[in-house]
């Protein structure tokens, strides 16, 4: 009643129009491909070890001896 009297709408109410399916951005396609990372294999037949897995570990071991080189 409030809300009638005073112009409010329920933002459930409000029609956004069709939805129109776009691609993702740059920072999207990046974070999918993370993803898809997640699941390869580092070498064929590792099934232990994921790519990204060895990346992160390999960025983990960068930051805690300080190599700065790579």
């Amino acid at each position: 009643m409030i809300h009638d009297a005073h112009g409010f709408r329920n933002i459930d109410e409000i029609n956004y129009g069709p939805e129109i399916p776009e691609e993702p951005n740059m920072n999207a396609k990046k974070f999918y491909e993370l993803l898809q990372d997640a699941e390869i294999e580092l070498y064929p037949g590792c099934q232990k070890v994921s790519k990204l897995a060895f990346i992160v570990r390999l960025l983990h071991l960068k930051y805690l001896n300080l190599w700065m080189l790579c």
